[in-house]
């Protein structure tokens, strides 16, 4: 008894922990498919990156392979090779540009659905954007050789009949970047938008409502009200896109580029994928893996700290 004159109420841990478990299994139950599947394809494969270190030869398996002279031979190899650095600029670049113009036109899109009160045109709109999203970049290849292929491209024709100007994005090293940013944006940005939307639709009305008595546009209350109340949602997705820059979108760039393209469209995983999977350089394209993620390792915490700097709560 305390100081009080109340009884203390001891509770049994292990049991309210088992007892909620209990209660709640079925969502456990729910998350065990997708926790398994988490641990088998990302998890468990991490073991294999030891084959960076080593000279690796498929009929010795992982232990049988011989470790490299010196450890980091592979890794020294890939540093002196100037395709990769190459690889590792076009892949800053253009995640980069991605990441801004994709956040820019989900953020705007959500902004202008959220303005739109006739319910039908809203759904319909949604719809025809959200469509892209669950194509994969195979079909969406086969749509951008149909609209821009040098010989039969529709849009390139209609503009070479128009103008006289062959516009060849896909084999032209200083266009092809363009395509990749245009066909990123228009295949992600209404699903993107989702989240800015479901954001949108948590800010109060009592705010807007307050702005319209002082006298706020819709520009103002937009700019004052609205992107204050997702600045949180923004800066959270930013830095997980972030955490991802280097894996620059290995489907998309494989299923349309060309070798003429290879100066401006080469990242680091088709760039593995040239130089060590199809060449059977196992050891090579692990060291580049390697370093890859430890990159995106550092970016994420470097853009966390920046976050948690101006009051954000960051993701770690």
């Amino acid at each position: 008894m305390d100081s009080a004159g109340t009884m203390p109420i001891y509770i049994d841990k292990k049991k309210s922990l088992g007892t909620r478990i209990w209660k709640h299994k079925w969502v456990y139950l729910l998350l065990l498919l997708p926790f398994i599947t988490t641990f088998i394809f990302n998890y468990i494969p991490m073991y294999g990156i030891i084959i960076s270190f080593k000279d690796y030869r498929v009929a010795r398996g992982i232990l049988g392979s011989a470790w490299a002279s010196p450890w980091y031979k592979y890794y020294q190899h890939m540093f002196k090779d100037n395709t990769f650095f190459i690889a590792v600029q076009n892949t800053i670049t253009i995640s980069f540009v991605k990441l801004v113009l994709n956040t820019f036109s989900c953020i705007a899109l959500a902004l202008l659905l959220n303005e739109v009160r006739h319910t039908i045109f809203k759904r319909t709109v949604q719809t025809i954007s959200y469509l892209p999203h669950f194509l994969s970049w195979i079909v969406m290849a086969g749509v951008i050789t149909t609209m821009f292929s040098a010989s039969w491209g529709a849009i390139t024709t209609a503009i070479y009949t128009l103008t006289g100007y062959q516009y060849n994005p896909m084999s032209n090293p200083a266009l092809y970047r363009s395509l990749l940013y245009f066909s990123t944006i228009y295949k992600e940005v209404g699903f993107g938008s989702i989240i800015y939307l479901a954001a949108i639709a948590g800010v109060s009305l009592e705010l807007y409502e307050a702005a319209i008595i002082d006298g706020a546009n819709r520009w103002q209350r937009v700019w004052h009200i609205t992107l204050p109340s997702i600045r949180s949602i923004i800066i959270l997705l930013l830095i997980l896109s972030v955490g991802g820059l280097m894996n620059g979108n290995f489907d998309q760039i494989i299923n349309t580029y060309t070798p003429t393209v290879l100066s401006t469209g080469d990242i680091i995983d088709t760039w593995i994928f040239r130089k060590g999977i199809r060449n059977a350089e196992y050891s090579f394209s692990a060291a580049a893996g390697m370093f890859k993620q430890v990159v995106n390792i550092i970016l994420l915490i470097i853009v966390n700290q920046i976050a948690k700097a101006f009051g954000e709560e960051g993701v770690i």
